[in-house]
């Protein structure tokens, strides 16, 4: 099963970018690029999934960013974050 999911890559003071992924709580993930971020984020996704084999569904980006605690919680400034979609295919399924 392949499930989208909205990730927020945040810009970091030392270029770097953070990578979160909003719905699977405790799986961000940093890089030196936005691809690295997301390809590192990424592998901590499915390693969390695989673990607890819950998939939770995936909210809409306005969702996401109506949720002001979270973007408040990780230091999220819209103004310069990039949202992608990525797709992630359950492995135990």
């Amino acid at each position: 099963m392949t499930q989208h999911y909205i990730v927020v890559l945040a810009p970091q003071p030392n270029g770097a970018w953070c990578a979160h992924f909003p719905d699977i709580p405790g799986c961000r993930a940093m890089g030196d690029s936005i691809d690295l971020a997301v390809e590192n984020s990424t592998r901590q996704v499915i390693s969390h999934l695989e673990r607890t084999h819950e998939m939770p569904a995936p909210r809409s980006h306005e969702e996401i960013r109506a949720d002001d605690a979270w973007a408040r919680k990780r230091d999220i400034d819209w103004s310069k974050a990039v949202v992608n979609l990525v797709a992630i295919r359950a492995q135990w399924r």
